[in-house]
């Protein structure tokens, strides 16, 4: 009998070690500062920032940082941009102005709705992203 308890304690101890483990793993990268890669991979090429909400955290230079968030949710519409990515990987000389429109609109104090808004009355409902456009939807209750 005992010799079947060993192999079980044996067991239970290892996935007590794994289970704690990656519950250390988990916590470490929850806290871990995120970064928006530019890959233009999808809506977000990284997780959201640990700030809560979704929010992006403060912008250096007192900027919004909405601008910034907001990059990473629309298509690279602006003429010589790839419309599979992102406007954040889009650097041609019209995808610097629709940026330096958009972050003004984020500067000048406008929330993340009325930003979204402002920018589908401006460049049209099919510039946002299919997650972007899907979470719209479904905060709008569509």
């Amino acid at each position: 009998m005992a010799d079947k308890k060993n192999p079980m304690l044996l067991t239970n101890t290892l996935l007590t070690i794994i289970a704690a483990l990656l519950l250390v793993l988990v916590l470490k990268q929850n806290s871990a500062p995120r970064r928006p890669m530019g890959n233009g991979g999808g809506m977000y090429n990284s997780t959201l920032p640990p700030q809560g909400m979704g929010m992006p955290p403060p912008a250096a230079g007192g900027g919004s940082p909405m601008g910034e968030f907001v990059f990473q949710t629309l298509k690279g519409f602006p003429k010589g941009c790839d419309p599979k990515a992102v406007l954040a990987s889009c650097d041609t000389k019209e995808a610097q102005n629709v940026k330096a429109e958009i972050k003004a609109w984020a500067d000048s104090g406008l929330n993340a709705r009325e930003l979204f808004d402002k920018i589908e009355a401006t460049y049209g409902k099919d510039v946002l992203t299919e997650e972007a456009a899907r979470i719209r939807a479904m905060r709008r209750g569509k």
